[in-house]
């Protein structure tokens, strides 16, 4: 049963980035078909939301590892979508504030991109591997494919070697970028039209894996027989009882 949402990604994710209302975003669209996940959206978004604007792949995937091992009783229970982002996005640690040690930085452009896309690689498959080992419920795919961020970083390379290890059962061939198209809002991210056509493919490639929508569970007749409760059947006797 899938009581809960967890979903990690960069700004086409996080809540926000120029749209009128956060009812308008994918994800909170998502949550309505899964009716357990409605009110956990609306009164808990920080807690089931980890999607932070120009968040890199090493953060995405960090943080949903802290998050797995900080929310151990909810595991079994939850939905995990992972959206990954430009390659060229990184992350440094620094001695600072606690709660903020890690700063975001980039890979230089003289990096070659198969090299900086394969350091994104190495973050699905151990995020892969992790929720295989756990047993966890998970679909990923990318914020865009074969696309370019403002400032001209890359996304994924799919020549990459590391590409045969991915079960692509789980990972969506299609991103929100590429769905937008041209529907995009002033700062560049998919508009309200785009963000409901989204919601709509991610859904049903969740009804494909088999992430089918919670319904509520049927009582099932009872009848007394000999003082004992049973379930009613149509089993229908050849012969006499004894």
């Amino acid at each position: 049963m899938i009581k809960y949402l967890f979903m990690n990604g960069c700004s086409h994710t996080a809540p926000g980035n120029g749209l009128r209302d956060n009812k308008d975003t994918w994800t909170f669209l998502l949550s309505k078909k899964y009716p357990l996940l409605y009110d956990n959206h609306l009164k808990n978004m920080s807690q089931w939301n980890g999607a932070v604007s120009g968040s890199s792949n090493k953060r995405i995937w960090r943080t949903t590892i802290d998050w797995i091992l900080k929310n151990e009783d909810k595991l079994k229970e939850t939905l995990f979508i992972i959206q990954w982002t430009y390659v060229y996005r990184t992350e440094n640690y620094i001695e600072r504030d606690k709660e903020y040690n890690w700063e975001k930085c980039y890979f230089s452009y003289d990096d070659e991109w198969e090299y900086v896309a394969d350091e994104s690689w190495k973050c699905i498959l151990t995020l892969q591997s992790l929720f295989k080992n756990m047993g966890l419920k998970y679909v990923m795919f990318e914020g865009e494919i074969d696309g370019n961020a403002p400032d001209g970083y890359k996304s994924l390379s799919w020549d990459s070697r590391y590409v045969k290890y991915i079960d692509m059962k789980y990972f969506f061939k299609d991103g929100i970028m590429n769905t937008a198209g041209d529907r995009k809002t002033e700062c560049g991210h998919a508009n309200e039209e785009a963000n409901k056509e989204w919601s709509e493919k991610l859904y049903n490639f969740l009804q494909g894996v088999g992430y089918e929508r919670t319904s509520k569970t049927r009582k099932s007749k009872r009848i007394n027989i000999k003082g004992r409760n049973s379930r009613k059947t149509n089993f229908r006797p050849h012969g006499r009882f004894r």
